[in-house]
């Protein structure tokens, strides 16, 4: 286990993601008061130092006056899309990486292609604005949600609204489309999830959660994410929960993982996080690990299948955790630094992390020790059936 400060920007970062096998772009900023924290996109390169990985920073792009509060990648178009404010703000982008003896130079392109709002927006503090945003696994629809529980579909490239739903009373804190991209996931601050068609925009399914107490109101939805497991070429539903409400009298719960069967449409598996309170939610390609950043600053990892806990880092970074993402699976990180995991984490305290976790022995403990008991009992026969002396 190791982690590795990447780089300190000269900007609070709120989101990050992959761009490549070896690229990688944060966003944030300032916003709109000017006191000289600018609202950047910064890109990086991931390179192979030693026996570690680093991050280069390639380029820097200053965007308007606004700060990148989400983003998302659509990598089959190479486009980005940026939710500043109540506008959602289309990028493409290019970047081209030419050797030059014992160094590499990098040049990046930035566009914004296109503009929608999202929200109704205003001056003062209480104003709409766009809380996250997400592209379809096809890359022909963006989901938008918005502060007062708004969801827009629009369309990619264009931006064109295709459905405009009330989807909850309030803030919506996450959305994501299922990897077939005829279902997406909205969870709420109002305590509700549900589950929608693309097509029709309606309403399928509502999920409920109560980690066995009878009043599920206790708790609320907080993070969402469909992942595609490689391995078994199934898709997953995984939700974080925290405490609804807090009372001076009211005892501290513990936060939840859950995995749902999506059949069922009910919860599969889940466990209990007691000392940390979740803020994010990440799931890697492979679907092989799930990741948690919590309001302190610490990381967890989990073991996908079965929810048992891999790793816990804490306190990466010193304030809530902002965005999580995990490097793809290549060559370098499998094979010649021998990693399971490769994270990227990201924080309002302006720093990127790397936290890495070593592969794990082909053979469980439990294996391992059963096999050490069985050959000291095999001795033991073989001693006595031979009337063996020591």
């Amino acid at each position: 286990m190791a982690t590795t400060l990447l780089d300190t920007t000269n900007f609070p970062i709120y989101a990050i993601n992959i761009l490549s096998e070896d690229h990688f772009v944060v966003a944030g900023g300032g916003g709109a008061s000017k006191t000289g924290i600018p609202n950047a996109f910064a890109f990086y390169r991931i390179c192979k130092d030693g026996k570690k990985l680093k991050a280069v920073k390639i380029h820097q792009h200053e965007a308007h006056k606004q700060a990148i509060m989400n983003m998302d990648v659509n990598l089959k178009h190479k486009t980005f899309a940026a939710g500043m404010d109540n506008f959602c703000r289309l990028y493409r982008f290019s970047i081209e990486d030419k050797k030059r003896k014992e160094s590499i130079e990098s040049k990046v392109t930035v566009k914004e292609s296109a503009c929608q709002e999202t929200a109704v927006g205003g001056d003062d503090d209480d104003a709409e604005y766009q809380k996250c945003v997400r592209f379809s696994l096809d890359g022909d629809l963006i989901a938008t949600a918005s502060s007062e529980g708004q969801v827009k579909i629009l369309k990619h490239p264009d931006l064109s609204v295709v459905h405009d739903i009330k989807a909850h009373k309030t803030d919506i804190d996450e959305i994501d489309f299922h990897p077939n991209s005829k279902k997406f996931v909205t969870v709420s601050r109002d305590g509700t999830a549900y589950l929608w068609n693309t097509d029709s925009g309606k309403r399928d399914i509502q999920l409920h959660f109560s980690a066995g107490h009878e009043d599920e109101n206790i708790f609320r939805f907080r993070n969402c994410k469909f992942s595609l497991n490689m391995d078994k070429k199934e898709s997953y539903l995984y939700t974080t929960h925290v405490q609804a409400k807090f009372t001076k009298n009211s005892p501290k719960l513990p936060n939840y993982l859950v995995s749902w069967d999506m059949k069922k449409c009910i919860p599969k598996m889940y466990v209990a996080i007691k000392k940390h309170v979740i803020t994010q939610l990440a799931v890697s390609p492979n679907g092989r690990y799930i990741a948690l950043g919590t309001a302190d600053g610490s990381i967890l990892v989990y073991i996908a299948w079965n929810l048992k806990l891999l790793r816990e880092i804490p306190e990466v970074h010193n304030i809530f955790v902002t965005g999580l993402a995990f490097l793809p699976e290549t060559k370098t990180i499998y094979d010649d630094l021998k990693l399971d995991v490769a994270l990227l984490s990201v924080s309002v305290d302006n720093t990127c992390h790397l936290t890495t976790v070593a592969r794990r022995s082909e053979y469980s403990f439990s294996f391992l020790l059963f096999a050490f008991v069985s050959l000291i009992c095999l001795l033991f026969f073989i001693m006595a059936h031979y009337d063996i002396n020591l």
